[in-house]
């Protein structure tokens, strides 16, 4: 349809396709999603705050672990006029407190040696295939 047209004829950037979040999360303050585990742990690991409007089961778990980090919190429900989804919005971008936890989660991360995921599933899938000899 004409809205990713409109939104770019605004100045707004618009990705045609999923971008990277490697690419897009470190040019972001904050994170707006349904709460998936993958972009929820990207999200996290970027320091980021995360709003979550959660759609499924799965979305309010990671909603939880967020927000019991103090560094997620919920997004729910649509008004008609629009005014309390921007008081929502303004006060999640607002809070300081998820912006600071989050960034001190994420430097604590980050001091975690981590093995490259390719690498440590190859080395498992090699252990499971050897176990059936």
């Amino acid at each position: 349809g004409p809205l990713p047209d409109f939104l770019e004829m605004r100045g707004h950037e618009v990705h045609r396709r999923p971008p990277s979040l490697a690419d897009v999360l470190p040019g972001v303050s904050h994170v707006f999603s349904a709460g998936g585990s993958f972009l929820c742990h990207a999200a996290l690991a970027a320091g980021r705050p995360h709003l979550i409007t959660p759609q499924h089961n799965e979305a309010e778990l990671n909603l939880d672990m967020l927000a019991a980090l103090g560094v997620g919190t919920a997004f729910r429900g649509v008004d008609d006029d629009g005014l309390r989804n921007r008081a929502a919005i303004d006060a999640f971008v607002r809070n300081h407190s998820l912006s600071e936890a989050a960034r001190a989660f994420a430097a604590t991360v980050a001091l975690r040696p981590q093995p490259a995921g390719d690498a440590a599933a190859a080395e498992a899938l090699r252990g499971l295939l050897a176990q059936d000899g």
